[in-house]
């Protein structure tokens, strides 16, 4: 596992680390520190998604999707750590990287197992974010963490409560209401934390009826994450929304714990859908 590049970002403490295993596609992870007493490292699962998301940066690209072999994940992390030793006793590994993780759900498991045996740190938890593709691989996850009492939190990638317009923006992604319920089966039979991912697009999904939708299917113990959006030179008629402080009062007034969120690393490509971008299109 070869380090090629190192991207360091001008605003915030993050690193954006390329990497190259032969002839394979480039790797890249993401190293975050926020100061919240956790180091994160943002890893990869596949070599591009295929998802097809039309807010994604990836989409479109001719770029080979292939799994990540265990061993993959585990280098990519040691090499990561190697190269940005342990500032805080916690680390936090976060599949969400480049790929759909419930595709390769098994190496993904495999390598959390791995690492948390064989780490520096005092403490150590994962995150996965998933849009859903499908029931059977979800159910897995359950079966996985719960028997392996895995610190597995779940972010689910909704960005839409409107089946039509979710449908639009991601077409690999299964029925909301049937994800919403796996959703709730995962938080009762893990213990774990799921958090809800939601792009505010201008005009798409920042309406009154979109608060109404999330209302009537979200189980109000999930936390709900709006996450900042990041413009598409591909998909210009998507814009960011305006009603951000809006759409969060409403959610909170209605029991939800909102948080407001701007993926770190924007500026260097090291936030969700922009990992690997700048290598194949400089």
């Amino acid at each position: 596992m070869q380090l090629v590049d190192v991207l360091n970002s001008s605003v915030e403490n993050v690193s954006k680390l390329v990497f190259r295993e032969g002839d394979a596609p480039v790797m890249e992870v993401s190293v975050i520190r926020k100061g919240d007493g956790k180091d994160i490292l943002c890893v990869p699962t596949q070599t591009n998604c295929k998802m097809g998301c039309k807010f994604c940066h990836l989409t479109g690209l001719d770029i080979p999707s292939e799994n990540l072999s265990t061993t993959q994940i585990v280098k990519l992390v040691n090499a990561s750590i190697n190269f940005s030793p342990p500032e805080n006793d916690t680390l936090l590994i976060s599949y969400m990287g480049v790929g759909e993780p419930l595709l390769n759900l098994m190496n993904v498991i495999e390598s959390a197992l791995f690492l948390r045996k064989h780490n520096p740190y005092k403490k150590i938890r994962f995150g996965i974010s998933t849009l859903i593709p499908g029931v059977k691989p979800f159910l897995k996850l359950i079966e996985y963490v719960s028997f392996y009492n895995l610190d597995f939190k779940l972010h689910w990638s909704l960005h839409s409560a409107q089946m039509n317009i979710r449908k639009s923006l991601m077409p690999s992604a299964i029925n909301i209401q049937k994800g919403a319920e796996l959703c709730q089966k995962y938080f009762s039979e893990t213990g774990q934390p799921v958090e809800i991912h939601y792009t505010l697009i201008d005009g798409v999904n920042d309406q009154t009826r979109d608060i109404r939708m999330i209302e009537s299917i979200l189980d109000r113990r999930f936390i709900f994450k709006i996450l900042k959006f990041a413009p598409h030179k591909l998909e210009p008629e998507l814009e960011g929304s305006n009603k951000t402080l809006a759409f969060k009062k409403a959610l909170e007034s209605s029991g939800f714990t909102v948080e407001v969120y701007s993926p770190p690393g924007r500026d260097i490509g090291s936030s969700c859908g922009q990992f690997i971008l700048d290598q194949y299109t400089k």
